[in-house]
């Protein structure tokens, strides 16, 4: 591929999202799924292309995070503000469910 802008280097982020068990039906399986994006929300919403069934199992009909969602973020809680969460290459984000009931 040829870099049209010789200073400024163009790079894609890999950030890998960690699946939880009871979210691996709607990833065709997958333990783990590749994302891009400068937040965490963004890399939410490129697995969410595509993977769509995922869409409704993290978030609510007006975007936010269903309250039985738990993001973590390079292993330390992500709680509050996790979709405008900065992220880097490299970083990983894992999807918990939290039990609810009694």
């Amino acid at each position: 591929m040829l870099n049209r802008h010789p200073f400024k280097a163009i790079s894609a982020m890999s950030i890998s999202i960690h699946i939880h068990k009871t979210h691996r039906e709607h990833t065709d399986g997958a333990e783990i799924v590749e994302a891009q994006g400068e937040t965490i929300g963004a890399c939410l919403n490129d697995m969410v292309a595509r993977f769509p069934g995922m869409a409704g199992k993290l978030f609510t009909a007006s975007g936010q995070l269903i309250r039985t969602i738990e993001i973590y973020h390079n292993m330390k809680s992500a709680y509050p503000n996790e979709l405008a969460r900065a992220t880097q290459d490299g970083d990983e984000i894992h999807i918990t469910v939290m039990l609810a009931g009694g």
